[in-house]
């Protein structure tokens, strides 16, 4: 039976269709004057519109079923991060806050009203720097005083001492006299109890001038505290008086905190106390200001009863002082648990949940290999590692989310922090892995097979 006029005008229709959908296939066609004679058509290619040579859809981008490196692909960028093994120990965060070692009230010593202010709420002002003045004409007078009376002693002692002399001369020509008529028995003991007199007044008139230069310095002294000074290097926290208010000995003037000499004290619990000794450096965290070492000064040897705890007390490390501390605030010390032992750890932005185990992977001859590991205790930002990997290993903590084992990458390097804006090498206005930057706002394509270019979403990360 031949093939109609109408059937094969309805076969012609449909592969037209087809062909357009991008399927190939055979066209029946008769030949003029046969029938039953099918012929192949003559399409020239076999791989259909809108597909990559390896059999994807333009625009997919997953990776082949045989990894990006059977295809030829770019290897995926990661950061790594080195397991060590060192000594470490737990810790357990306890708060405790900044203790200022010089801080208290500044009182004025002598009495009198405030002339003059000079420091308020916040000055910093250094030892010795004037607080406050008072008035100090009484005490002027007072010691100009002083300095007159000790002029008068002195001036006193000098004729004392001038009389003594002339007494002991008379003495000696009275006892010259002895063997002569004109000898007194009874003059020369009058002369001998006048001698002793003067020398009495010479020695009261020194001890007048003692007193005398005594007081001169307590007037001198007052004098000078009529100036309040600041005892120590520090800053002015609150202010007790306003100018023209008298003054009592002992009366509150300002209120100083020296924040040079900060310390920090913590309340530990007892059974803690194993690893602390003197000397042992701990991390620091004031939780708005960055993070800082102290070592432990002095363990107090006293226990809180209700508590259980012990106080303790902290210095910064070294020589430097943390800035932007204040006395009273709070931080968090991380306590070591115990005494330290060795540890191999990894960095914890290296683990993995994959399958309801724990993983991280690690690059060994560009390759990612996947290892199963054992977790102990946690280290801060580390991980101890029982068992899976060995000091050495570079593990990857950026870029590992996507990784499958046996992919081919390139380490970019082992601080994130750096690689930021740009990779490593690259210079400005050059696009990912090197390569001449376009123009502005140009999305990066790298050339396929025939030619096409590849969505930048299909490249490796």
């Amino acid at each position: 039976m031949g093939i109609s006029p109408l059937h094969t005008a309805s076969a012609a229709v449909v592969a037209a269709a087809l062909c357009l959908s991008g399927f190939s296939f055979p066209v029946f066609a008769q030949a003029a004057g046969k029938t039953g004679a099918a012929v192949p058509s003559s399409t020239p290619s076999s791989t259909p519109r809108g597909t990559r040579p390896d059999g994807r859809p333009e625009g997919a981008t997953g990776a082949p079923a045989k990894g990006r490196a059977a295809g030829g692909g770019r290897p995926t960028f990661v950061v790594v991060d080195a397991v060590t093994r060192s000594q470490m120990t737990e810790t357990l965060p306890v708060y405790g806050r900044i203790i200022a070692r010089k801080a208290g009230v500044v009182a004025a010593r002598v009495r009198g009203a405030v002339a003059e202010i000079h420091a308020d709420v916040g000055t910093r002002v250094s030892k010795g720097d004037v607080l406050i003045a008072l008035e100090s004409d009484m005490l002027t007078s007072e010691r100009d005083l002083k300095t007159a009376e000790l002029a008068e002693f002195r001036a006193k002692t000098v004729t004392a001492r001038a009389q003594l002399r002339l007494a002991e001369q008379e003495l000696q020509r009275i006892e010259r006299l002895r063997q002569s008529a004109a000898f007194s028995p009874a003059r020369l003991d009058d002369k001998r109890r006048e001698v002793e007199r003067y020398r009495s007044a010479v020695a009261e008139t020194a001890a007048r001038v003692q007193q005398a230069v005594a007081s001169l310095n307590i007037a001198e002294i007052n004098l000078a505290n009529a100036a309040i000074r600041a005892p120590y290097n520090g800053v002015v926290t609150q202010r007790h008086t306003e100018a023209g208010a008298y003054l009592s000995i002992g009366e509150r003037v300002v209120t100083m905190t020296s924040d040079d000499a900060l310390e920090i004290e913590a309340e530990v619990p007892v059974r803690r106390l194993d690893g602390l000794t003197p000397g042992l450096r701990i991390l620091v965290d004031p939780e708005s200001t960055p993070k800082f070492d102290v070592t432990v000064r002095a363990v107090v040897p006293e226990e809180n009863q209700l508590t259980r705890t012990r106080t303790i007390r902290f210095v910064p490390a070294g020589d430097t002082q943390p800035e932007l501390l204040a006395a009273g605030q709070s931080v968090i010390l991380h306590i070591p648990s115990g005494r330290p032992r060795m540890v191999t750890s990894a960095h914890k932005d290296a683990l993995l949940h994959r399958r309801g185990s724990s993983v991280m992977f690690v690059v060994a001859d560009g390759k990612a290999a996947q290892r199963k590991v054992v977790l102990g205790e946690a280290f801060g930002d580390r991980f101890e590692i029982v068992s899976g990997l060995a000091p050495g290993d570079l593990a990857v903590i950026r870029g590992n989310e996507r990784l499958r084992p046996g992919q081919d990458v390139q380490v970019r390097g082992k601080d994130a922090g750096s690689e930021r804006g740009r990779r490593s090498g690259s210079k400005p206005g050059d696009r990912p892995g090197g390569r001449p930057g376009g123009k502005p706002g140009e999305s990066a394509t790298e050339p396929a097979a025939g030619g096409r270019p590849i969505p930048s979403s299909r490249r490796a990360e």
